[in-house]
């Protein structure tokens, strides 16, 4: 809810000086959020949930994720060829790809806060 359109476009650029700052800006404020959820702001806390959101944002991993099981990518859903078929085509790969994407935040903040014996 407070990711801007440039945060979300920008962030995954990651040989650019903005892909950085933005993706940077959009895991602080995601993980102050999150810290202020659980009123608990330590250093690890903020360390651990800040660098496995960045990761996965960043590099775009469930996109990788994708790819690598042979699931539903962007690339794929561009080059479809049927023009009646593109739309539901890139809007189930976004479904896909949200789904993929949150799985892995859930995932890398459970075992973040199961480490750090906070669940």
């Amino acid at each position: 809810m407070l990711q801007s359109t440039m945060m979300a476009t920008t962030k995954g650029q990651s040989h650019t000086v903005q892909g950085w700052f933005w993706c940077s800006l959009h895991c602080i404020i995601y993980t102050l959020c999150i810290c202020l959820f659980l009123w608990k702001l330590t250093p690890l806390l903020f360390v651990g949930i800040f660098f496995s959101h960045f990761f996965i944002d960043k590099f775009s991993l469930a996109e990788k994720w994708n790819t690598l099981v042979r699931g539903r990518t962007f690339k794929a859903a561009q080059n479809e060829t049927d023009e009646n078929k593109k739309p539901f085509t890139v809007a189930f790969t976004c479904l896909v790809y949200v789904v993929v994407d949150n799985t892995m935040h859930f995932l890398l903040m459970w075992a973040v806060l199961y480490a750090l014996n906070i669940i």
